[in-house]
């Protein structure tokens, strides 16, 4: 009997915990990793994802479902939901639960793309499902950025979309993201300037970390020198 009552007792001090710690670290970043498939095949892509199904990814009612309780338990207003991948957009069902999470239980969400699908037709869907940020990657000028993602014609693309996106006028914050590595950082210059053109509100540099693919490509990786020249 002690033993039960000693138990509860630390039960309750654990949720008095809990609720303590709740008040001080309010979540405002949540991190969906939506699916690994992929359109590319990225030399650094850290989950190795690529063009095929992967089993055990959330259904559309599970995902709803946990979205859901974190609005009962939280305050979904403060929080961003960063949708990642995988490419998020080959996703079939992605903007009908942004929608759903925004419109139904108050969240604010942004994605992370590699921008081959923002075509007019998305570009809309992400409209109507609330999407507030976007980081698109290019990874270096048209040849080098074409080898680095596996996309023949994918720059163009990319640059052609993020100027249809920019036209439609509703995102807050749009991001370019370039990974560094041996094949780009001499372009880095130019690539900047084009970044201007395309009158962006950030440009982001990441470091290739040699984790899944890029354990592969760890010949593209930077050696100190190089990164202290980014």
């Amino acid at each position: 009997m002690f033993k039960k009552i000693r138990k509860l007792g630390e039960l309750t001090l654990l949720e008095k915990i809990k609720d303590e710690e709740l008040k001080k670290h309010v979540l405002i970043d949540l991190f969906w990793e939506c699916t690994l498939s992929c359109n590319a095949k990225c030399k650094h892509c850290g989950s190795s994802a690529e063009k095929k199904k992967y089993e055990g990814e959330l259904t559309t009612e599970e995902i709803e479902n946990a979205f859901k309780q974190i609005s009962e338990d939280m305050n979904a207003n403060l929080i961003l939901i960063n949708v990642t991948g995988g490419e998020p957009l080959v996703r079939q069902d992605l903007c009908e639960v942004m929608e759903y999470a925004t419109k139904e239980l108050g969240f604010h969400w942004g994605m992370t793309t590699n921008g081959n699908l923002l075509n007019d037709e998305n570009i809309a869907k992400l409209k109507k499902a609330n999407m507030e940020t976007i980081s698109i990657s290019i990874d270096g000028l048209e040849k080098t950025h074409d080898n680095f993602r596996g996309v023949l014609g994918s720059y163009k693309t990319i640059i052609d979309n993020i100027k249809k996106l920019k036209n439609a006028n509703y995102v807050k914050h749009i991001q370019v993201t370039t990974v560094v590595n041996k094949t780009n950082i001499e372009e880095l210059e130019e690539l900047y300037k084009i970044m201007l053109d395309l009158n962006l509100d950030s440009w982001r540099l990441a470091s290739m970390d040699p984790i899944g693919r890029a354990k592969e490509n760890n010949d593209l990786l930077l050696d100190g020198k190089e990164l202290k020249k980014c």
